[in-house]
């Protein structure tokens, strides 16, 4: 079973255009430090970031907690026996921590690379 089962707002759906917008976003901050920019390339480059954003605003309360649950259990900073209690854990500190105006933290982060290790584990699995 995915670990997405354990959660009750997210799908993959959601996750997986995350994850596409994410990378876009992180490749285009990658190429404006490869060229110079003109100011037409800079802004081109924002987009990316701002539909990421855009789309983190949409989401619920609940959506976003349970998404940075999901990117600390991939970042793998909670260790708990299962990953089923990994991601409450991670959950509940999530829930405790937000605050939806720094949505911005999580644009900042490589959420493909976590949510992708994330969506590897099983939710009845061992860590």
């Amino acid at each position: 079973m995915s670990v997405l089962k354990l959660t009750k707002t997210l799908d993959a759906e959601i996750v997986l255009e995350i994850i596409k917008l994410s990378d876009q976003s992180r490749n285009t901050e990658r190429l404006m430090f490869q060229k110079l920019m003109t100011n037409q390339t800079q802004a081109d480059a924002e987009s990316p970031k701002r539909s990421l954003i855009d789309v983190l605003n949409s989401m619920s309360d609940e959506q976003v907690i349970e998404l940075t649950a999901l990117m600390w259990l991939g970042r793998g900073d909670y260790a708990n026996e299962t990953v089923k209690d990994a991601y409450l854990d991670a959950l509940e500190v999530a829930r405790k921590a937000f605050k939806r105006e720094e949505v911005g933290y999580l644009v900042d982060k490589p959420l493909k690379a976590y949510l992708l290790k994330a969506m590897e584990f099983e939710a009845d699995g061992a860590l």
